[in-house]
């Protein structure tokens, strides 16, 4: 988190003296999509019984759509809110001692609503923001054998406690290349990174943080 907080800080330094883009007076409208890993924070979970090793953290499939808004009061850049839908699973590897490898994946979803600042120069821009995200639909918690016959005491696909699933919330950074396509519009293209600060899985034993990376695509149209 701390390297993330000073990854942002000295873009915002970097930049404080460049040449920024016109956008001051005018609103703007985002839509976006973005596609990348998803990786946790948190208490990882103990081994289950019969495995001789600790569960290792994966990587699993995050995603991402939704729209931005804007007003830019100055040229630098834009107050933005909007919302997104979001699926940020957690991924973890296991070793059974008799029967090998196995994967268990609690996949997840989330309605995020975004708060931040957009800075343009020239034909890039940064953002950084709070986000909070609201639990939606049933959450899965699936179990993948890698080709091995498991024995378990329960079903390897299985709805997961309500009790269980909470909402999400945290800080986001981004970076990437504005792109003009025409005096109103710009193509987006950066890297997006939602860290999150509050447990959205939690059982005795676990507490798992989201921590999506995203390559994001997008268009900004200024009004």
């Amino acid at each position: 988190m701390k390297k993330i907080i000073s990854i942002a800080t000295f873009i915002v330094i970097l930049s404080a003296g460049a040449e920024a883009k016109n956008t001051a007076g005018k609103f703007l409208i985002s839509p976006f999509g973005g596609i990348g890993m998803s990786l946790a924070g948190g208490d990882y979970p103990d081994r289950n019984s019969g495995d001789d090793k600790d569960p290792a953290l994966g990587v699993g499939l995050a995603y991402n759509g939704g729209i931005m808004f804007g007003y830019a009061p100055i040229n630098a850049g834009a107050v933005t809110f909007g919302f997104e839908y979001a699926s940020k699973p957690f991924v973890f590897h296991h070793h059974h001692r008799f029967d090998g490898d196995y994967t268990v994946t609690r996949f997840n979803h989330f309605i995020d609503l975004l708060v931040g600042w957009r800075g343009y120069v020239k034909y890039f821009y940064y953002e950084a923001g709070l986000f909070w995200g609201f639990k939606i639909l049933r959450w899965k918690y699936v179990v993948d054998d890698d080709g091995y016959d498991l024995n378990y005491p329960y079903d390897h696909k299985y709805d997961i406690d309500e009790v269980n699933a909470d909402h999400d919330f945290g800080v986001y950074f981004g970076l990437g290349a504005s792109i003009p396509l025409a005096s109103f519009v710009s193509l987006d293209l950066g890297i997006k990174i939602e860290a999150a600060i509050v447990a959205a899985y939690e059982t005795p034993g676990i507490k798992l943080t989201t921590l999506p990376i995203l390559f994001q695509a997008g268009f900004t149209f200024f009004i």
